[in-house]
């Protein structure tokens, strides 16, 4: 409800209703935490499938979406936030999918973990921001300026969002590397190395485009794809290899 009555109000004069769309957002968050209880939590472990994981991340997502829209003028991407999280609830009920896990005897699984879904959470939010800011930046280059609508924030705010979404997030990321090679001992085992290895190429995009900017001013296209590239790594090392083996390969 809240992702069809913002995207219908998109392009409004004074776009979508901040009070309707914050709260329904909030409302949608605590079903999807119950939803995530019920599926996750069993008397056998922990239930981390890939689409539970997927819905997890998500779920992080509309969170601090939908915290940040309270003050911030991003109620435009939340059309995009909490359609998503609606198809993944509805995935995970209809695609039950088992990796089971015993948390609660390995915390310092439960950190990493916890590390992972922040910092995905997080670039995929400046993903958003990206694309987002190409869009603009394209009306303003072709000087559609009526094509805009009103409530859209300015171009260099959202470019200045993006760029801190991305130190933030490149500084959790790199807190959830360390956390896994201090905590865990088979990050490059068979199974998992390619995950690590996308992971740490994901990380030199971010820090790469972070230096580039702050050193020499990168912005703009280069800016856009490479965080696209960032984000797109980030979910092949979180979600690929998985839901090939957990998905379809077992449908």
């Amino acid at each position: 409800m809240s992702a069809v009555l913002a995207a219908s109000r998109l392009f409004a004069h004074d776009g979508p209703n901040r009070v309707q769309t914050v709260s329904l957002g909030f409302a949608a968050a605590g079903a999807h935490l119950a939803s995530l209880m019920v599926l996750i939590t069993t008397g056998n472990g922990e239930n981390l499938g890939v689409i539970n994981v997927a819905s997890m991340s998500s779920w992080v997502v509309v969170v601090m979406m939908t915290s940040a829209a309270v003050r911030l003028p991003v109620l435009q991407l939340m059309p995009i936030v909490h359609g998503f999280a609606s198809m993944v609830v509805l995935a995970a009920w209809l695609i039950p999918v088992k990796w089971m896990l015993h948390l609660r005897t390995e915390p310092e699984v439960v950190v990493h973990i916890t590390l992972s879904l922040i910092a995905y959470a997080i670039m995929v939010i400046a993903a958003l921001y990206a694309l987002e800011m190409a869009f603009i930046r394209r009306q303003l280059k072709k000087r559609r300026l009526s094509g805009l609508p009103a409530f859209l924030p300015p171009l260099m705010t959202v470019e200045r969002q993006f760029f801190q979404l991305l130190l933030v997030g490149l500084t959790v990321l790199s807190l959830a590397l360390a956390s896994g090679f201090v905590f865990l001992e088979s990050m490059f085992a068979k199974a998992t190395a390619h995950k690590t290895v996308l992971s740490i190429m994901a990380w030199l995009v971010y820090a790469g485009t972070l230096y580039a900017h702050y050193r020499h001013g990168w912005r703009g296209k280069g800016a856009v794809w490479a965080c696209l590239a960032g984000a797109f790594l980030l979910t092949l090392a979180y979600f690929g290899s998985r839901f090939v083996q957990e998905v379809i390969l077992r449908s």
